[in-house]
């Protein structure tokens, strides 16, 4: 379940669907968690790039029937190729081509009276790939149906707040997954090791000032940015109610 100022949202993995559905039960017959307002995300994969509408919309309804509910809030379609795949500009044109494409089928299935998502979304598209489908050059039209979510990682040394303002901009919600551990972060062998002791040297003096663990911190910072936030951990329930309370972190 994701941390932000609505807590009702959930990332459906793949195969957890039913998972999902029993725990979101349990929290209602306890009464943890309200039933009138969740809100449901799942990821496509890069194959489902090369299906037909009608696979693509059979693959959702299932989905949709696993879960229990009748429509998908937001579904995430990622770029067609790996994010550190090599590729030249006429390959670039081509997953451009084929992003639209897809895009156009969810938009048709999103449309229809009887469709089984609500919202469509991107998952880890970066500025440039956005703009090449949400603004694209004449003659090429815009998208009939826009998207409502980009989810992506940030970290420490990699904020994404150019991203995230870009997003914030075009009306695009910010689902993010916090990731402080450079072993698992795609740019960690970047990080060199002078730069990693500044790291650990802010996060003690962070820890120190707010008396909480670094991803806790991290996590008020983002929900207090209007990010929703899907983090491993419990949050305090403590809870600062001042907006400006992590500004420190940038």
């Amino acid at each position: 379940m994701a941390c932000s100022n609505s807590l009702r949202t959930f990332f459906v993995a793949p195969g957890s669907e039913m998972a999902v559905r029993e725990a979101v039960a349990r929290a209602v017959e306890k009464k943890e968690i309200d039933n009138r307002d969740f809100r449901f995300v799942v990821r496509l994969g890069r194959d489902d790039h090369v299906v037909s509408e009608a696979l693509l919309e059979k693959k959702l309804k299932e989905i949709a029937l696993r879960i229990g509910v009748p429509k998908i809030t937001l579904v995430l379609l990622p770029w067609p190729t790996a994010p550190n795949s090599t590729h030249n500009r006429r390959d670039k044109m081509s997953q451009i081509r084929q992003m639209r494409a897809t895009w156009d089928l969810l938009s048709s299935i999103l449309q229809k009276p009887d469709g089984c998502i609500k919202n469509i979304g991107f998952e880890e598209l970066e500025v440039w790939q956005i703009e090449s489908l949400i603004s694209p050059a004449p003659p090429v039209k815009k998208p009939e149906v826009l998207p409502r979510g980009n989810h992506f990682s940030v970290s420490p040394w990699r904020s994404q707040m150019s991203l995230i303002q870009f997003c914030h901009s075009r009306g695009i919600e910010c689902l993010v997954d916090l990731n402080w551990d450079p072993k698992k972060s795609r740019v960690g062998e970047s990080i060199g090791l002078d730069e990693m002791k500044n790291i650990d040297k802010n996060v003690n003096y962070l820890q120190k000032l707010f008396d909480r663990e670094l991803m806790q911190i991290l996590t008020l910072w983002a929900i207090n940015r209007g990010l929703v936030v899907f983090p491993d951990f419990p949050l305090p329930n403590d809870v600062p109610k001042d907006p400006t309370a992590y500004d420190k972190w940038r």
